[in-house]
This record gives C-alpha cells, sequence and structure tokens, in this order.
C-alpha cells in the first residue's frame, strides 16, 4: 500500500451537482485505502485515448464507453501513401532545395510528421512539421489548419516554440520549419523521473502559465493542451502543437460550439457537449498536467466517459506520501474545478501563492 491519499473536492458536488453556492472545498483523507481509480501514466496510443475533434456533441456520453460517431483518435499515423518512399524522397529533394536537410522522425501527429532538419540558413538544427493536405479531412483543411498557420505567425514568446518559415510544395505539403527542442515532452520526462519534487514541478509548471498567459491575452486559446505539447529545451518548458488553437473575438466573450482536445485532458463541459468557455477549458487542461507533473500519473481514467465525468465531479485524489504541500492542493482544486464559472482566469491562477512564494 502507498500510503493515504487525500482527495481534493467541493463539498457542493459530493452527490449534489446542482446545489447553489461556492464550494466548501476541504481535504478529506482516506487513510489506509488507494483511490477508487488510479490509471497508470501512458502514452496516448490508438487504442485508448482519443482525440475530440467534433462540431457537434458526444453523443456515446450516454450509453457505453466508446468513441463517438465522427471522433478522431489522438495518435493517428500520417499515411505517405502507396508510394511512401517516392513521397519522401520527393520531400527530402524539395526541403534541400530550400535550405533543409531531412534527419531523424521525432514525432507523429493526428494529421502530420515531424522530422528533425539541419538549416543551412540558420546554421543549427530545427524541427520541421510536415503536413499532407492530400491525407486529412476537409475541415480540418478549410478551418483548422488556416487558423493553425495564421496563429503560428503571430505568436512570439520564450515558451511557445518559434516558427521560422513556412513552405509549400507543389505536392499539396505544407512544411512549418520551428525552433527545436531537443529534450523530449515533459511526458517522457515524467515518465523517466517519476513525480517530481515540487520546486521542479513549480519550475516548469510556472513556465506553462506564462505561455498560456500570453496566448490568452493575445486572444488565442490553445485547445489541446498536455503534457506530449509541452517541449523542453534544457530546463525551458516550450509549448507547441496549435493544432486546434483559435483566435477569439475582441470582447472574448465568445462560446465555443466544437468540442476538440484530447479526451484524458479534457475538462467536463467539453465531455458532456456543453457549448462552453475555451479558455476555461484549457485551465483543466492545466489542472490535469500539474497533477501529472506532482504524481506521475493520469488523475482520471478515460477510457470510460461516463464513469470518467463521475470522476471529474467528485475531485482528484493525491497520494499523501508524496507530501504535497496544502498550496499546491489548493491550486489543483482551482485548476480541477469542475464547474466552469469557479474555474478561475490564466491571470488569477499566475497570481496564486504557490507560483509567486516559493
Amino acid at each position: 500500500m502507498a500510503g493515504p491519499w487525500v482527495r481534493l473536492t467541493g463539498e457542493k458536488r459530493v452527490g449534489d451537482r446542482a446545489s447553489a453556492g461556492p464550494p466548501a472545498t476541504r481535504a478529506q483523507g482516506d487513510h489506509g485505502e488507494s483511490p477508487p481509480s488510479a490509471p497508470r501514466l501512458t502514452k496516448a496510443t490508438l487504442s485508448d485515448t482519443t482525440r475530440l475533434h467534433h462540431n457537434a456533441p458526444p453523443q456515446a456520453l450516454k450509453g457505453p464507453s466508446v468513441p463517438p460517431p465522427g471522433l478522431l483518435q489522438s495518435r493517428c499515423w500520417m499515411n505517405w501513401g502507396s508510394e511512401g518512399s517516392q513521397h519522401h524522397e520527393d520531400m527530402e529533394g524539395f526541403l534541400l532545395a530550400h535550405g533543409y536537410q531531412l534527419g531523424r522522425t521525432l514525432g507523429e501527429g493526428t494529421y502530420s510528421k515531424v522530422k528533425e532538419a539541419f538549416s543551412q540558413k540558420h546554421q543549427k538544427k530545427v524541427a520541421i512539421k510536415i503536413i499532407d493536405k492530400k491525407e486529412v479531412p476537409e475541415d480540418f483543411i478549410h478551418k483548422f489548419l488556416p487558423r493553425e498557420l495564421q496563429i503560428v505567425k503571430c505568436l512570439n514568446h520564450r515558451n511557445i516554440i518559434r516558427v521560422h518559415e513556412m513552405l509549400k510544395s507543389a505536392k499539396g505539403k505544407i512544411c512549418l520549419v520551428m525552433e527545436l527542442a531537443e529534450d523530449g515532452d515533459i511526458f517522457d520526462y515524467v515518465l523517466r523521473e517519476g513525480p517530481l519534487p515540487e520546486p521542479r514541478a513549480r519550475a516548469l509548471f510556472r513556465q506553462l502559465v506564462e505561455a498560456v498567459w500570453y496566448c490568452h491575452d493575445s486572444g488565442v486559446v490553445h485547445r489541446d493542451l498536455k503534457c506530449e505539447n509541452a517541449l523542453l529545451q534544457g530546463n525551458t518548458l516550450k509549448l507547441t502543437d496549435f493544432d486546434f488553437a483559435k483566435q477569439l473575438p475582441r470582447d472574448r466573450q465568445e462560446l465555443s460550439w466544437t468540442f476538440c482536445g484530447s479526451t484524458a485532458y479534457a475538462a467536463p463541459e467539453v465531455l458532456q457537449g456543453i457549448p462552453h468557455d475555451s479558455c476555461k477549458g484549457d485551465i483543466w487542461s492545466m489542472g490535469i498536467i500539474l497533477y501529472i507533473l506532482l504524481c506521475a500519473r493520469m488523475p482520471f481514467d478515460d477510457t470510460n466517459i461516463p464513469q470518467m465525468l463521475h470522476q471529474q465531479q467528485k475531485g482528484v485524489s493525491v497520494p499523501g506520501h508524496l507530501g504535497i504541500s496544502k498550496e499546491c492542493q489548493n491550486l489543483l482544486r482551482m485548476l480541477l474545478e469542475p464547474d466552469a464559472t469557479l474555474r478561475p482566469s490564466i491571470e488569477v491562477v499566475s497570481r496564486h501563492p504557490w507560483l509567486t512564494n516559493p
């Protein structure tokens, strides 16, 4: 037995989701027993994690735990086609003509492949995200991709991966030449190191807060915050992958009817298909990331969405033996607040004592 677990919850939501008034939060000790659900920390795979990308509320939430129609898997490997080697050679020649010598594959996402390359122009290694427009759905080409390309050109922050230039090939491929983060993502870092000491978790999370605050202040919501999208360059955290990012209107009041992101990091209102404030969805995802940094495990089991929604209302459990401070537990409680109207803004998060008074 690992030791006592502490459940972070609000009394309002224990057995009474609709009761009025702010939550009277408390730490409830579950001494001598393991939490009801303690899913292992595993990389997103084709079989266990769906990526929400749908313009209608998920219908499967009322029934069995199966992905709703139209949902796309979070690790959907890019298909280079039946003449894959020829396509690769064409791409290699195209990039070489622009001063980039392709190297190893760094990763593969929903609609893209990321390769390492050496840039003659910059005289250093870069990362190149290659998107094949022929292999992706029409709505991604006409809706999400133009948004991503527009947004990444405007972002300039030390904690966000910089895009150097964009290239378009004659055969329908788009290449984003980006800053390279050679030390991998924080998912692999936590998988290797285990639960991080609070000072280390704070140092990384503070940088994530700064990146997200910059985005929200610039009118951009990320909508797919997760450990795999937070890269490391030495001790510096770099946010990446703006596939599903969106530019907000000036008044920042628009509710989103698009449900996108990765299930394990999705807020309750997103899973329930409720029109929602995407900024508050980013805050919830940040809470999941902080929990993983501290506990090296997922807070909720995303293999059963109805059960996951129930767990989200009850609150998360943290292992007592890790000695997580009360201030840090308080921040986790705020970030993983099931009621989006009570969840703090990124500005409020940035002023939390755990971040400002280490």
